[in-house]
């Protein structure tokens, strides 16, 4: 898994690629920690993600919950067939995970 970090209006962007899985959870979730704490939000680009297990979803659903709590922005864009099967295989649609993309 690798990923690009940029700034945008206050908010990290950050592309993912390759795996989102039990392996490289810690990783992602560093990641997803420090951006929240340094920036104002999370805009995430899922379109170059390869494999998406629960661990990847489980990330996805706790950097809701902290942007939620900490009343910051987190998006999901371009969400790969992968990540998209995952969710799906979980009872779970896009839109509880995304957020609303009117709102970058």
């Amino acid at each position: 898994m690798t990923f690009t970090k940029q700034e945008k209006d206050g908010c990290a962007r950050v592309s993912v690629e390759g795996a989102m899985s039990v392996y490289e959870a810690a990783d992602l979730r560093d990641l997803f920690v420090s951006c929240f704490d340094q920036h104002d939000g999370l805009i995430l680009d899922l379109s170059a993600v390869t494999e998406c297990d629960t661990a990847g979803l489980q990330l996805l659903c706790a950097a809701r919950v902290t942007a939620d709590s900490e009343g910051k922005l987190f998006v999901t864009e371009n969400m790969s067939g992968p990540v998209s099967d995952a969710l799906r295989a979980a009872g779970l649609s896009a839109d509880e995970i995304s957020g609303r993309k009117e709102e970058v």
